[in-house]
């Protein structure tokens, strides 16, 4: 060998022997054929004592097994995966190491070359991130309120138009990243059913409710609280949730959403068949033929039923909001409202004037009830002569007998 061949070899050498990293030559079974300096200064012991030891024996029990386990799933020449091992030193202190493990050809045996270098700070932020991730997963896990996260392999060009976004969103492609067992059973998934497996559309649909949902999310900025969606459950069921939504937006994409659910199908049901009976009432109302009035304990009107300007002539948004006991005479029995309770009935004769300034004898109903402010009004039914209508009387009438309309600003019936 020439001096300068012989010169480089010795640089190998002694590159290997110092490097900072701990170098180690095993056998199949694990014992250890050479390692370099650096190796057995960590372990606390010299090159030569450590020559035909096991090196499982200074290791935990479960770096034992998963060196036994590199050993014998290597293959020539592959390059494994980085591997946490931890080996204890002569003087009780404790490497942890990320270890790399190749197989190579030793003439007619077969060695493996096991390289690790020691975490140290990086250890212990590893081991803090692990456990806080731990404890984060664990507050999803068993929060009883439904939570989510959509994963868009292909991330949303939100820099688009709007449609351009919102078709994006529904056909980019994406997969569950985080469901928690709350938003498992919200949806009525099977226990043995891995919601990350199945396509998002299939429970977040395309659909003109979900677009303007994500639509409320653009023009919300991206950030949304208590939103309604109509989603689909495993069962196919229809149901409305009640959304809070974050994204994470990077470099004008977004690469995730993520948020909370709330089930609020029976209250939207609920509130659907009160705007159906409101619809009914109306209706209902519409067809009785009396002037029908709702006022409060001082005689404001709050709404009326049409038959009271078809029979009367008055415009009710004229007099919403008003007094109305210049119309109807209603201050004498409105004085006597304290000793009624909620459902009890006053029925009383009392004059009422029509748009013309006609005045008409009329039966009064007045039943006191509670409304949804829990403040007091009453319902007062007026039941007129037969005849009576809002035609032009022939009469001129009388200034004193017409009150004077008041400067209503054209509101509609309430």
């Amino acid at each position: 060998m020439t001096e300068n061949g012989h010169g480089k070899k010795e640089e190998a050498s002694a590159l290997v022997e110092q490097a900072p990293a701990l170098l180690f030559l095993l056998s199949a079974g694990g014992r250890i054929l050479s390692c370099n300096g650096t190796a057995a200064e960590s372990l606390g012991c010299g090159a030569g004592e450590l020559v035909g030891q096991d090196l499982a024996r200074f290791a935990d029990g479960e770096s034992a097994l998963r060196l036994q386990r590199m050993l014998a799933t290597a293959e020539w020449g592959s390059q494994e995966s980085l591997v946490e091992l931890r080996l204890h030193a002569r003087d009780g202190g404790q490497l942890v190491l990320g270890a790399r493990l190749r197989r190579l050809s030793r003439g007619e045996e077969e060695a493996f070359c096991l390289a690790a270098l020691e975490f140290g700070d990086l250890s212990q932020r590893l081991r803090e991130i692990t456990h806080l991730h731990d404890v984060l997963r664990g507050l999803v896990e068993t929060s009883c309120e439904p939570m989510w996260c959509i994963e868009y392999a292909e991330p949303v060009d939100i820099t688009a138009g709007d449609r351009e976004i919102i078709r994006q969103v529904f056909e980019n492609e994406c997969y569950w990243g985080v469901c928690n067992r709350a938003f498992a059973r919200l949806y009525n998934l099977p226990d043995d059913l891995d919601i990350r497996r199945q396509p998002v559309n299939l429970y977040f649909p395309r659909s003109p409710e979900n677009e303007a949902f994500i639509q409320q999310l653009i023009d919300a900025d991206f950030e949304i609280d208590d939103v309604l969606s109509l989603d689909v459950r495993h069962d196919g069921r229809a149901i409305y949730v009640e959304n809070t939504v974050r994204c994470d937006i990077r470099d004008g994409r977004m690469y995730r959403m993520w948020g909370t659910v709330r089930d609020v199908t029976q209250f939207k049901r609920a509130q659907n068949r009160l705007v159906q009976m409101e619809h009914q009432y109306r209706d209902i109302l519409t067809a009785v033929p009396d002037p029908i009035l709702v006022i409060d304990r001082s005689g404001v009107l709050k709404a009326a039923n049409p038959a009271f300007e078809q029979l009367l002539g008055w415009q009710i948004a004229e007099w919403l909001g008003q007094d109305i006991t210049g119309i109807v005479d209603l201050r004498r029995m409105l004085a006597r409202r304290g000793g009624m309770a909620p459902g009890s009935r006053l029925r009383f004769p009392a004059r009422v004037l029509d748009a013309d300034g006609g005045e008409h004898p009329a039966r009064v109903t007045l039943t006191l009830t509670t409304d949804v402010d829990d403040a007091d009004s009453f319902i007062a039914v007026l039941r007129l002569p037969e005849g009576t209508g809002a035609a032009p009387s022939e009469a001129a009438p009388s200034d004193a007998a017409v009150p004077d309309r008041p400067a209503g600003d054209g509101r509609q019936e309430g």
